[in-house]
């Protein structure tokens, strides 16, 4: 069963390029996220809210981390997000 996409509460994109760390479960992934690439915050879970990669062009959509990364999302830390603004209509 596929779940609903979290609506952007506001967009940003990277300062600088950074490496990533995330789990899904058992498996670990290390990505390299370049500077500038567009990033989400969406509110709400068990915090207040979190960044995550929005734009997902910079990895190969046939990977078991693009998988992950659209479904579970790619965090990114609030100090490297800058130009934040209100999201766009899709």
């Amino acid at each position: 069963m596929k779940s609903t996409l979290t609506p952007a509460a506001k967009l940003g994109n990277t300062i600088s390029a950074t490496t990533v760390d995330f789990t899904v479960g058992r498996t670990q992934h290390s990505v390299d996220v370049p500077a500038g690439i567009q990033c989400a915050y969406l509110e709400g879970g068990s915090g207040s809210g979190r960044w995550v990669v929005d734009d997902l062009s910079f990895l190969d959509k046939a990977s078991g981390i693009y998988t992950d990364a659209e479904n579970y999302g790619i965090p990114v830390n609030a100090d490297n997000v800058g130009d934040q603004r209100a999201p766009t209509v899709r």
